[in-house]
């Protein structure tokens, strides 16, 4: 098993590295202000990549290398970090971290049979920054552990002892293969893309402080343009 592991987590680096370099040097993008999809007077909050030949790829997520450089290297810690920068708050967290977890252990063991060896400090502080995401990081991982690890193990105990372990290996390989699909299948395939729908959990608005009506036109312009729709915002009272 370690083995696997082992040369699993070696070839994935290597195929993500890889990938990522052919996408850098083939693929390019132009940045063109939005005017059509948003309420006048918003058009300016706003923009789009357009002209994509990628098809969506991008390799902007490897930028966080080069700030984390600056950062460290040019800038340095002590002036990033340091009593005069802004962000010395944030150095607080590591305080915080290293207390916060020691409170439930603590209660668990005065306490063994009670719920707090269920209280996960660094996933509650988590959950609701991601809750929203597209991929369902948290959410659906979350209800299928509660599940499985709770109810199965407590009701079922001998199928957990024997299953639990294959089926979470089941659901990573499943989900690698089902990305896949996705992205060869419907990434390219305008009439079977289907945008996720803004709701509670997923704002339009990371900070929700966009007005309304902003938000109402993003909305409309995601929905309109599903399974290979045409959005026209001229004709959309909420846009105009």
């Amino acid at each position: 098993m370690f083995l696997a592991q082992l040369v699993s987590t070696i070839l994935g680096a290597l195929v993500s590295t890889g990938s990522a370099a052919l996408i850098y040097e083939s693929f390019g993008k132009v940045e063109k202000p939005v005017s059509p999809q948003f309420p006048a007077g918003f058009q300016w909050l706003m923009q789009v990549q357009a002209d994509d030949p990628a098809s969506g790829w991008s390799s902007n997520g490897y930028n966080t290398f080069l700030s984390a450089g600056a950062i460290w290297g040019a800038i340095a810690p002590a002036r990033f970090f340091g009593p005069e920068s802004p962000y010395f708050k944030t150095l607080l967290g590591f305080g915080v971290g290293a207390i916060l977890p020691v409170i439930p252990w603590y209660l668990h063991k005065l306490q063994p049979n009670s719920f707090w060896h269920l209280v996960n400090i660094p996933l509650i502080f988590i959950f609701p920054a991601a809750a929203g995401g597209r991929r369902s990081d948290l959410i659906s991982p979350l209800l299928i552990a509660v599940l499985v690890n709770y109810f199965v193990k407590k009701y079922r105990n001998t199928w957990w002892k024997k299953y639990a372990y294959v089926m979470s290996a089941a659901f990573d390989s499943g989900t690698g293969v089902m990305l896949l699909i996705l992205f060869f299948m419907v990434q390219f395939n305008a009439k079977f893309q289907m945008p996720f729908p803004s709701w509670f959990m997923n704002s339009g608005d990371v900070e929700r402080c966009l007005p309304d009506a902003m938000l109402t036109c993003m909305e409309h312009a995601t929905m309109g343009a599903a399974y290979g729709n045409e959005y026209l915002a001229e004709q959309d009272p909420a846009c105009n």
